[in-house]
Order: structure tokens, then sequence, then C-alpha cells
């Protein structure tokens, strides 16, 4: 599993669309609030088919809750790892 930090610019920068839910709030990122956005896959994979907005899942051993889920463009670059 990958795992990279982001911001509320992230989309824009990287592209794709959210799928579900929604991105960090200003004040989640002003607060380092453990909310996550995961890529739909990984939130498939984590989660199978159950709604992951509103859960809690486990990354690198501490509690995130899932804001939402995204899904990258068809041609992107992606996030170093």
């Amino acid at each position: 599993m990958q795992v990279f930090g982001a911001d509320d610019r992230f989309m824009a920068v990287q592209g794709g669309t959210l799928s579900r839910g929604r991105m960090f709030t200003p004040s989640e990122m002003r607060g380092g609030t453990n909310v996550v956005v995961l890529e739909t896959a990984m939130a498939s994979t984590l989660l199978g088919s159950l709604d992951p907005v509103g859960r809690e899942v486990k990354i690198r051993g501490k509690g995130k809750r899932v804001a939402g889920t995204w899904d990258p463009p068809e041609k992107s670059f992606p996030p170093p790892a």
C-alpha cells in the first residue's frame, strides 16, 4: 500500500474525481485531524462492499476516519513514493 500526504488541492494538481464523500476541510488540515481520502480501489480492498465514508481504517497502525474516496484520472503520473 502506498501512503502519501496531500491537501485540499490534490485533485486540482493530480486530477481525478471524488467518487464518494468529500475532501479534507480547511479545519481538518489546520488541526491535523485523522481523516483520509482513499483511492476507490484501496477502499474496496480494505472494506469490501461496505460504504467506506465515515468508517475507520488503520494506516501504519493509526486509526483514520474515511472522508471520501477518489478515482484517479486515466492518464496521470503517480505521486512520489
